[in-house]
């Protein structure tokens, strides 16, 4: 009636009609910024996701001393092929600091020590540092004495490791990026795979790639080390007797900047309660670009060093790169390269307060769409443990709570919603709805024929009509 009353140049009626158009924009315009301008909305999902469906994180123990002094100073010695004297055992005990020193990103620390040895340096240049390295590392047998995985005893040289780090090689246990699963790529958390350890563990061997998971929290129902007490005849003086415990995903290299020092004491107990969560995207938000979801799914990214994405590898070989770009070498040698320009990722460019920041551009680097985190509660506490004993640490990782949080992340206003929106603005504000559309559409269409077919017809009548006219016309007298 509205559209009649318009088409009949009621003025009263334009004028509601105008103003109802007005509004109705107003309504689709803020229905547009919501779909265009907030794609994803993150809700809970359950507050108790079972453990089991989450994988145990990864551990990785290094020790306090990565150097065995005997051990080093003997391959040293042998490789300049020089006789020991006070001079010698002094020069080597500074480049010994200084490797020892050699982690990000506290390169900086090694100038200290290589400093008053810096003529020595040169004879260094065939030396292999990655062997070296591997031949002063304490040995899986001196470090641990007695593992547990869900209070089942198990083989802890089996189960732990050997991990390249930022720091240098450590052990690691459940993890995919150490030295024997490196060539694995499993995805982290959203696979099927479990693995539980046997009675006859000494002899079992758990299937490679495989990601462990557990089903039990609390004290005593995760991992168990006990660590054997450090030779101190074999410190290099640097540090306090202890290690270095670091958390991460098992498909993620860890990082030493992340690292926890536990000590050596005696009858006591370092327990690390892990809380984990979870975020699974939905199969709209991968429909999405990568530009308005702001994440990557794991078979969107490829690495070169790293099978598995995640931003944290993805920022470890950006490093890499870096170092490789401006040094041609890497891990651990630097030229024109200052502290802050490694440590730091540059935010995207134009950022507010950043835009003179010297730092690395990382910005390819972006979370994963498929999150699992896990918060840490650290508790060094006095320990009785008979097992203590003969041990200097006693490290025990759990989940704390027995159930974890999942999130899930889909599309806040997808196609449907904005179709639905603006179906009904305009079926509220301008009393059109796809019926009326319609049946607007086909009166207009069947009215658009029967012009089109009354137009021949109507000047055919016309010819008819002008003809009886001539004929029935009277021809005047003259």
């Amino acid at each position: 009636k509205l559209v009649l009353k318009i088409c009949q140049r009621d003025k009263k009626a334009n004028k509601n009609y105008i103003l109802s158009m007005k509004v109705a924009a107003i309504f689709v315009s803020s229905g547009w910024e919501k779909f265009s301008g907030t794609p994803i909305v993150v809700s809970v999902e359950t507050t108790f996701y079972p453990l089991y469906k989450i994988p145990f994180p990864a551990i990785t123990i290094c020790p306090g001393n990565f150097i065995q002094k005997s051990t080093a100073e003997r391959l040293l010695l042998q490789y300049l092929n020089v006789t020991r004297n006070h001079t010698m055992e002094r020069d080597i005990t500074y480049i010994l600091r200084g490797l020892a020193k050699c982690q990000f990103p506290f390169f900086f620390r090694m100038q200290e020590y290589l400093e008053p040895v810096r003529h020595l340096l040169p004879l260094f240049n065939d030396l292999n540092v990655t062997d070296f390295m591997l031949q002063v590392l304490p040995k899986c047998k001196e470090m641990f004495g007695q593992c547990f995985w869900l209070g089942v005893r198990v083989n802890c040289c089996q189960v732990f490791q050997l991990q390249r780090t930022e720091a240098g090689f450590c052990y690691s246990y459940n993890s995919i990026t150490s030295e024997v699963n490196k060539k694995c790529s499993v995805g982290d958390g959203f696979s099927n795979v479990i693995s539980f350890p046997r009675e006859d563990s000494e002899k079992s061997d758990l299937t490679k790639c495989e990601i462990l998971h557990n089903s039990a929290s609390g004290t005593a129902t995760g991992i168990e080390v006990f660590l054997k007490r450090s030779n101190e005849d074999e410190s290099i003086g640097l540090v306090k007797p202890g290690i270095q415990v670091m958390l991460h995903r098992s498909s993620q290299f860890p990082e030493i900047g992340k690292k926890t020092f536990v000590p050596e004491e005696e009858n006591c107990s370092f327990h690390i309660e892990i809380t984990p969560s979870m975020t699974e995207s939905s199969l709209g938000v991968r429909a999405l670009s990568i530009a308005q979801r702001k994440c990557l799914f794991p078979d969107e990214a490829n690495l070169k060093y790293f099978r598995t994405y995640t931003e944290e590898n993805c920022l470890m070989e950006c490093r890499l790169d870096y170092m490789e770009k401006m040094c041609g070498c890497h891990p651990y040698f630097f030229s024109n390269i200052t502290l802050a320009e490694l440590r730091i990722n540059r935010p995207p460019l134009g950022t507010y307060g950043f835009e003179t920041m010297r730092a690395i551009d990382c910005s390819k680097c972006l979370p994963t769409c498929q999150i699992i985190s896990r918060a840490f509660d650290y508790v060094y506490t006095y320990d009785y443990n008979p097992y203590s004993w003969n041990h200097s640490i006693y490290l025990d990782v759990y989940y704390k709570a027995p159930g974890a949080v999942k999130y899930n992340q889909h599309v806040a206003f997808d196609l449907m919603d904005l179709v639905v929106c603006f179906g009904g603005v305009v079926s509220l504000f301008l009393g059109i709805s796809m019926l009326n559309s319609m049946q607007f559409l086909y009166k207009c269409l069947t009215m658009s024929c029967g012009i089109h077919q009354w137009r021949p017809k109507m000047k055919s009548r016309n010819i008819i009509k002008q003809d009886k006219m001539k004929n029935t016309m009277i021809t005047p007298i003259n």
